[in-house]
């Protein structure tokens, strides 16, 4: 009897996504407009190859049962991917039970939350076990189109300036969702795109992976990237983004002319130090200023204050409609807390449901 619905479910399931709208290998779309569903579903495996093999270095092997993708049409840009993993309690293995959902206009749709969302696959996928939330974000959000990650830099100095950075030996550690994630999200993207300005992204992936082996993201900095520890990468950084957050790759100074002149001009920090004192410190207001007079944060300036606004600098998260959407996809999977990063740890605890990541 067991195995007989066992098998009923199973049709049913596939029945299900078969009437969903246009399938291919990996995905299954839902989508009003079966055209841009279609586009849809190819873009996502377009996506899924491509992202894998630029950090990976190879493609993902096909998943037991495609992944849904749920398309809404609205102005602001969003989205949501669950899924779980196969090991014990639901904190490493093999992830499945896919479940994604994005949101706004066509164009932003495609250039920027669907290769987001395939990206928190991708990195499930091959790391099998939950991740640091600035390190999925961060990383996630770099693949995105740049009319949304000049939101993000601009904003990382209105965080930076304002007291609202976080300390890298906290950040590193966050396994969840900070109350304040503004900061987490343009901190994170940032902090990426620094370590990928100084080597490539399958060597960040290697990174990753020892910092995710160790739990020693000191011993991590220091053997991938030369840094002495965390405190060392953090005024680094720290002084790069206070220099506009410049490309490496076409600067007049090599990278390794750049970071050692970077590291002479801040003494690393001690430990004692790095937890209470404040990011952005070495930025001053007029560079902040500067920076953001200038056409390219202009321009991100405009697209803040657009339709498509997902990221505010001078509200609190509570006011964020983005925030308030992801806030209500947890609650109807039936988590009933007000507070966005306790909403996270239940879920977890009680659902088992390790891999919510809230674009």
């Amino acid at each position: 009897m067991g195995i007989l619905l066992k098998s009923i479910c199973t049709l049913m399931v596939l029945a299900l996504l078969m009437g969903a709208g246009p399938r291919t290998q990996n995905f299954v779309v839902d989508a009003a407009d079966p055209v841009f569903a279609g586009r849809v579903a190819e873009a996502a495996e377009a996506y899924r190859r491509s992202i894998a093999l630029e950090w990976l270095g190879r493609e993902l092997p096909p998943w037991q049962r495609p992944c849904p993708i749920r398309v809404v049409f609205e102005p602001q840009a969003h989205g949501a991917t669950s899924f779980r993993f196969n090991g014990p309690n639901g904190e490493y293995g093999q992830p499945f039970d896919w479940q994604m959902e994005v949101y706004g206009t066509p164009e932003r749709i495609l250039d920027s939350v669907l290769p987001h969302e395939i990206a928190h696959t991708i990195f499930a996928s091959h790391f099998q076990q939950r991740l640091p939330r600035w390190l999925d974000e961060g990383a996630c959000s770099s693949v995105e189109h740049v009319s949304e990650t000049r939101k993000q830099e601009h904003n990382l100095l209105v965080f930076l300036t304002t007291g609202r950075g976080i300390p890298f030996n906290q950040m590193f550690q966050m396994m969840d969702y900070p109350r304040d994630m503004l900061p987490l999200y343009s901190q994170g993207y940032s902090v990426v795109r620094f370590l990928l300005e100084l080597d490539s992204k399958p060597h960040f992936v290697n990174f990753v992976r020892q910092g995710l082996q160790t739990r020693d993201w000191d011993g991590a900095v220091e053997r991938y990237y030369g840094f002495n520890n965390l405190s060392d990468l953090q005024v680094t950084w720290n002084k790069w983004v206070g220099e506009g957050s410049p490309k490496l790759v076409v600067a007049n100074e090599s990278k390794s002319q750049y970071v050692p002149r970077l590291r002479q001009q801040h003494a690393p920090l001690e430990e004692s130090e790095l937890g209470t004192r404040r990011l952005g410190q070495s930025i001053s207001l007029v560079a902040a200023e500067n920076f953001l007079s200038s056409p390219a944060a202009s321009q991100g300036e405009a697209l803040k204050s657009g339709p498509t606004t997902r990221v505010l600098a001078s509200a609190s998260w509570e006011d964020d409609p983005y925030f308030s959407r992801s806030r209500s996809i947890v609650n109807d999977g039936g988590v009933t807390s007000t507070s966005e990063a306790n909403s996270r740890r239940r879920s977890n605890a009680q659902d088992g449901v390790t891999g919510t990541v809230l674009r």
